[in-house]
């Protein structure tokens, strides 16, 4: 944008318009990968801190 802003204002046929976002296929894909992965996450989190949680019990038993 900045070269094309430095250039001398000539009118040409061209012109730069904002395109609009428009998630493809592969960015909802992602996206939905990154969902489940955050909510997978949150499980195993709670899973790994229960079974800490349980080991230090037992090896306060003995």
């Amino acid at each position: 944008m900045q070269i094309v802003k430095a250039e001398p204002k000539v009118k040409t046929k061209f012109e730069l318009k904002a395109m609009p976002y428009e998630k493809i296929g592969d960015n909802l894909l992602a996206d939905l990968h990154d969902r489940i992965e955050d909510s997978i996450k949150e499980y195993y989190e709670y899973y790994c801190r229960s079974l800490f949680e349980e080991m230090l019990i037992d090896k306060l038993r003995i």
